[in-house]
C-alpha cells in the first residue's frame, strides 16, 4: 500500500513543472452552473488536481444541460467525488441533489486543504441547496479504509481520476469500494490517458458502463479527446 501511495504522489509531483507553465500561483475562478457562480482557489502548485480540467467541465456540461433528469435520480442521495481537487463536480452534484443530500469530496495531501478552503468560500451556496457537503481524506490505494466516509454512495463522481495506468487498479477499487448496490458512477475521462485496460479492471469488478453521446454534453468539449460514462454494479 505505501508502495502504491508513493506512486500516485510521484505521478502528480512529477506534473508539478509542467503545471506551473500554466498557473505559477494561486488564482480565483468564478464557474457558472445553473444560473448560480461556484467559487474556486486553484493552485497548480499543490499537483495535478490544483486545477479545472477538462472533463469536469464537461461533467457540468452534461450535468446541467439534463438537471431535470439529475434532481430526479439523485435528490437527497449520498453523493461521493473521488480525487476531487478543486471540488467543482463535487459542489454542481450538490447543487443538483439539493435537500437532504449528503456529499462528500475526498482527496490526498495539499488538495484536501485546498477542497476544505474552496468549501468555505461556497459555504453559503451549499446551504443555500440543502446538502450537507463535507471534505475527506481518501486514499484510493487503502481503499478498504472507508469507514469515515459513513457508507457506500448513492452517486459516484470522479473525473480525469485514471489518468496513469500505475492507477487503474486502485481506481476500480476505490469506486467498487464506495459504491451501493444499485448506485451509480459518472466516470470523466481523458482518452488518451485512460485506456482499454481501466476499463477491464472495472469490468472485472462487476461494473459495466455506457457512453454518454456528445450530443447530450450540452456543449462542452465535444468532438474532442474526453468522454464521460455512466455506469454501474451487473
Amino acid at each position: 500500500l505505501g508502495l502504491r501511495l508513493s506512486l500516485r504522489l510521484r505521478l502528480r509531483l512529477r506534473l508539478r513543472l509542467r503545471l506551473r507553465l500554466r498557473v505559477a500561483m494561486a488564482e480565483a475562478l468564478t464557474v457558472p452552473f445553473g444560473g448560480v457562480e461556484i467559487q474556486l482557489t486553484t493552485n497548480w502548485d499543490v499537483g495535478i488536481g490544483g486545477g479545472v480540467w477538462s472533463a469536469a467541465e464537461q461533467f457540468l456540461g452534461h450535468v446541467g444541460a439534463h438537471r431535470d433528469f439529475y434532481e430526479q435520480k439523485w435528490r437527497g442521495r449520498r453523493v461521493i467525488e473521488l480525487g476531487a481537487g478543486t471540488g467543482l463536480a463535487g459542489f454542481a452534484a450538490a447543487l443538483v441533489a439539493g435537500a437532504g443530500a449528503e456529499v462528500v469530496l475526498t482527496d490526498i495531501g495539499e488538495h484536501v486543504e485546498m477542497l476544505r478552503e474552496n468549501l468555505k468560500l461556497n459555504a453559503q451556496l451549499m446551504e443555500a441547496s440543502g446538502a450537507s457537503v463535507r471534505v475527506e481524506e481518501f486514499d484510493w490505494a487503502k481503499a478498504d479504509e472507508v469507514e469515515h466516509l459513513g457508507g457506500k454512495f448513492d452517486v459516484v463522481v470522479g473525473t480525469d481520476v485514471a489518468y496513469h495506468e500505475d492507477l487503474y487498479d486502485d481506481v476500480a477499487a476505490a469506486i467498487d469500494a464506495t459504491t451501493k448496490d444499485d448506485g451509480v458512477v459518472v466516470l470523466g475521462v481523458t482518452r488518451l490517458d485512460t485506456g482499454p485496460s481501466f476499463f477491464r479492471a472495472f469490468e472485472a469488478r462487476g461494473f459495466t458502463y455506457h457512453r454518454v453521446d456528445e450530443s447530450l454534453m450540452g456543449g462542452a468539449h465535444t468532438k474532442s479527446s474526453f468522454a464521460l460514462f455512466l455506469a454501474w454494479r451487473r
